[in-house]
């Protein structure tokens, strides 16, 4: 976190120094004592710069090889305080070695770095900060860069606002036009600015574009996917000439996967992650289901994750069985979301269960048959835990194993 503190102390030096350094540079304000007090906050994050050199490449100070980089060279020629020296020489000795602090600039870099730290942060947000930062910081030093050459027919009259209000004007409309006519250059080194401003523009226009481009197509990528993947299915249907009602079916299903958030992309990618981040994932999900299962409430928060490393996800649409009683148990069944009823033989429901219910449990400690039926009420998303892997998780805990196999026995003797 000490890093992430001062990379961002780089980067808010850096764009003090871009807005700042060409104002001063452009006689914007002349106070000996603001250009003093400028300079000595430059000088503290060249300093914490130099801290960051040494931490983040993981050098000794104590070692005078380490010392010897291009970087730390850049860094010492914004720490030293060159203006103060030269102040008795004249203004404009100053405002040049001011110059050197611009250096400051390349920190901009670390942008991206300092939102890598920040995992919370969406994908759109994390495109959209730097172009938020660094565009009116561009637009600045070329509107500054323009000034310094005179403006071209915009004048040299009026305030000091008035004139950077103009020049403001010409660089946006350089940068991302071919500009308006109304503002023109009037001399050689105008023309050549003009030139430069507008290639520049070039690849920011493209930048831009490009960018906003993928921004809008990333917030209707996972729609764009699901319709994808939908109309494959239809032509899929419509090949085999499959009958409507079923049609309805497959089409409701992927109208569930839609309103709740879910592509079948999205189910395959929590199947990618690995086996850790799956026990984590669906450990924090499904930990309260567990926590009311009567033979797991001594489990230990190992025991839970491991058996959460195991757990299946399985989707069931209006209407299908889940299991039918005389079946032998197989799995564990969590319920995420959605309504199951549990039947007799007649079809009377015995109960209905929702979101983070449990049943078919005895089917992990024992063989006997299903003693009910489980049928899906509407679209559930539901975990399953299978006996197999119930066991296995067992075997790696003698300790739980005997209790669980205490507490089967003692089961067994009270239903004689």
């Amino acid at each position: 976190m000490v890093l992430v503190i001062f990379h961002v102390i780089s980067v808010l030096g850096a764009v003090l120094a871009g807005i700042l350094v060409p104002l001063y540079w452009l006689g914007y304000f002349v106070d000996p004592a603001s250009i003093h007090s400028i300079e000595t906050i430059f000088s503290f994050i060249a300093l914490s710069n130099i801290f960051t050199y040494f931490k983040a490449k993981k050098k000794s100070w104590k070692n005078p090889l380490h010392w010897f980089a291009p970087g730390l060279f850049l860094e010492f020629l914004c720490f030293l305080p060159t203006s103060a020296w030269f102040i008795a020489i004249s203004p404009q000795s100053e405002a040049n070695l001011l110059l050197f602090n611009l250096i400051l600039l390349r920190h901009l870099i670390k942008v991206p770095k300092i939102l890598d730290y920040f995992s919370e942060i969406k994908p759109l947000t994390y495109r959209i900060i730097p172009i938020v930062l660094l565009l009116p910081l561009l637009l600045h030093i070329i509107t500054c860069g323009w000034l310094a050459l005179g403006g071209g027919n915009g004048g040299t009259e009026g305030s000091q606002f008035d004139l950077y209000v103009r020049a403001m004007y010409w660089a946006f409309a350089t940068l991302t036009t071919v500009g308006y006519g109304d503002i023109t250059a009037q001399n050689n080194w105008q023309m050549l600015y003009s030139c430069f401003v507008g290639l520049a523009g070039v690849g920011f226009y493209g930048y831009m574009i490009s960018n906003i481009a993928s921004l809008l197509a990333r917030q209707d990528a996972a729609r764009e996917r699901h319709m994808t993947q939908l109309e494959n299915m239809v032509h899929y249907l419509d090949y085999h000439q499959i009958p409507k009602d079923l049609r309805k079916q497959v089409r409701d299903y992927y109208r569930y996967l839609w309103a709740n958030k879910k592509t079948l992309d999205q189910l395959e990618d929590i199947e990618l992650l690995p086996v850790p981040l799956q026990s984590q994932l669906f450990y924090h999900i499904n930990r309260k289901s567990l926590d009311r299962i009567p033979f797991l409430k001594s489990a230990s928060e190992e025991i839970f994750k491991d058996l959460m490393a195991s757990l299946e996800t399985q989707i069931v649409i209006p209407g299908e069985c889940i299991f039918k009683k005389g079946e032998e148990g197989e799995y564990l069944y969590l319920i995420h979301s959605g309504k199951i009823d549990i039947k007799t033989d007649d079809g009377q429901i015995i109960a209905t269960l929702g979101n983070g219910d449990f049943f078919g449990e005895q089917a992990l400690l024992s063989s006997e048959m299903r003693n009910a039926t489980a049928v899906a009420r509407g679209y559930s998303d539901l975990f399953k835990l299978s006996k197999r892997s119930f066991h296995d998780v067992l075997a790696k805990y003698p300790d739980f194993k005997d209790y669980i196999e205490s507490l089967n026995s003692e089961r067994q003797i009270s239903a004689v």
